[in-house]
């Protein structure tokens, strides 16, 4: 179990470098502190996005089967699930 969230938590650090010139740098504790997060929602996966504001989305996740968009405030707490 721990190797998988450690690998989660890799992918999602490699997926979020990865992401447009309009987001904002990620760091390693935020993508983990992201990563606990969604996952205590029973969702993991998705590309992590940042905004100036320090907000977070993360895009793809998947939460029991399905597809979903999930928004965090700055505090790490999620706002917002939409199925996509």
């Amino acid at each position: 179990m721990k190797k998988l969230l450690v690998s989660a938590i890799v992918l999602l650090t490699a997926l979020s470098h990865a992401a447009n010139a309009t987001s904002a740098a990620i760091s390693d504790d935020e993508t983990a502190q992201v990563t606990k997060s969604i996952t205590a929602w029973g969702c993991d996966g998705g590309v992590i996005f940042k905004s100036p504001s320090g907000e977070f989305e993360v895009e793809d996740a998947t939460c029991n089967g399905g597809t979903y968009k999930i928004e965090l405030g700055p505090d790490f707490v999620v706002t917002s699930i939409e199925l996509e």
